[in-house]
């Protein structure tokens, strides 16, 4: 650890515990992201996600903060940002997957996290 690095927070199991929920998506992620695009393209895919995770949090932002304070251009660069970012970014991202194994998807992401772990 690093000067001024502490050894633990204020809950540590809690915190464990957030970063094998963490790990879990991201695998449950990957293996359903693999399962699927042999059924849909990477822009369906995409797509899919996006709405999925705009009806999930908008209701729970829309309690949060007053969506009408948002000006033209500010819904403008939300959408750009969702469609350049969102859409185009995770079909891109998805491309390779076809290509890689259900096994090789997973252990890219155990190798990624082992990586970082060693780095830590």
């Amino acid at each position: 650890m690093g000067a001024g690095a502490s050894t633990g927070g204020a809950d540590p199991p809690a915190g464990n515990l957030l970063v094998f929920g963490a790990v879990v998506g991201e695998a449950a992620y990957v293996v359903c992201g693999k399962i699927l695009s042999r059924r849909l393209s990477p822009l369906a895919m995409a797509t899919g996600m996006s709405t999925l995770g705009l009806v999930m949090c908008l209701p729970w932002e829309a309690r949060r903060f007053d969506l009408r304070r948002l000006e033209g251009g500010d819904w403008i660069a939300i959408g750009s940002y969702g469609i350049a970012a969102g859409e185009r970014g995770a079909a891109l991202l998805a491309r390779p997957r076809r290509a890689l194994p259900l096994v090789a998807s997973g252990s890219c992401v155990i190798a990624a996290i082992d990586l970082v772990a060693r780095r830590v």
